[in-house]
């Protein structure tokens, strides 16, 4: 009888095992890869925004001032405009070709890689989105009407410059108050539906403000006192009233005080921002409000204003009710 040769070979219970490891493996993997893949993320998004602080300090050492949410650029033909503050920092970020077109009347809007956040990429690559924000403060940020607003924020109306109040300042005013390393210059804003495509139509680097004055947050939209061809890209809080969420990490809430003026972001954990000495942090989801308060401003205490009506607002810049008695920032308050 002739011998059978028999020949090696996978069981069914076999293959069913090493498809089950190399499950286990892959569900192993997948989270890591993530985290790595979002960690590369935050570190495009640090980058876009230190490399935007970086062209502010130019800009105050050039000028003499910080860039406001509202700055005033001559054309050709002796014209004045008014844009917000990104197109006034382009020519400090190798953009000048940019600021060379609107001067001479021609508005160039392309999209610019390094005003766009990577975890929360634009539809398409034709718009002038913008996925930062400057520090507009807690409400009227500007305005002869509100003199001590310049302690109010970073980013004033920098074309009064006369009177009780001036919107120009510059990093060292900043520095002789809270300091730089305390006092917020830019965030994100950009979670969901802060986005240019959302129907908040937040998100665009080419903003006129075409008159001046008083910049405000409404509970529903960031707006202005005054005409504007839209929102102006800041972030703050609603006439000094505490948010019930401070950072808006995923998806915005339905309502709430100032939602579309808070910061807002897709990375989990909190938002990216960059402060007045130009370093970055990742601000955390479950910052205080009387924190935010605090990195809003760049005056500890002020004496002899009130936006607080109320106790729920009362001294939104102190962590006490007394004060005389300001809570000095701690990075472990906020990182």
């Amino acid at each position: 009888m002739p011998h059978r040769r028999s020949f090696p070979g996978f069981t069914l219970v076999e293959l069913l095992v090493v498809i089950s490891i190399i499950g286990i493996l892959m569900a192993m993997l997948l989270p890591a890869m993530q985290a790595a893949r979002e960690a590369g993320r935050r570190t495009q998004c640090a980058n876009n925004q230190y490399q935007i602080a970086f062209a502010a300090l130019r800009h105050n050492e050039t000028n003499g001032f910080v860039p406001g949410w509202r700055n005033s650029l001559t054309w050709a033909n002796s014209a004045t405009i008014h844009p917000s503050w990104p197109p006034i920092l382009l020519p400090f970020m190798e953009r000048n070709d940019i600021m060379a077109a609107w001067s001479a009347g021609t508005y160039a809007t392309p999209f610019i890689s390094f005003f766009s956040c990577p975890s929360t990429p634009p539809e398409d690559d034709t718009k002038p989105v913008l996925a930062y924000a400057g520090n507009c403060g807690t409400a009227f940020n500007g305005g002869a009407a509100a003199p001590n607003a310049r302690f109010d924020g970073v980013m004033l109306d920098t074309t009064i410059t006369s009177g009780s109040f001036s919107g120009r300042i510059d990093f060292d005013d900043i520095t002789g108050a809270d300091g730089t390393a305390t006092t917020l210059l830019l965030s994100e804003k950009c979670g969901t539906p802060a986005d240019p495509d959302a129907s908040f139509n937040l998100g665009f680097w080419d903003v006129r403000p075409s008159t001046v004055g008083i910049f405000a947050f409404t509970s529903g939209s960031a707006s202005y006192v005054a005409g504007a061809t839209g929102p102006v890209p800041g972030f703050g809080m609603v006439s000094g009233q505490l948010p019930p969420k401070i950072i808006n990490s995923g998806t915005l809430p339905a309502s709430g005080p100032g939602m579309a003026s808070l910061p807002s972001s897709k990375h989990p954990g909190g938002v990216i921002a960059a402060f007045c000495d130009g370093h970055t942090a990742l601000l955390k989801n479950d910052l205080p409000s009387y924190v935010y308060a605090q990195l809003l401003t760049r005056k500890t205490v002020w004496t002899g204003t009130s936006y607080a009506t109320n106790s729920d607002t009362a001294n939104v810049w102190l962590k006490s009710n007394a004060a005389t008695v300001p809570y000095i920032l701690k990075e472990s308050d906020y990182k």
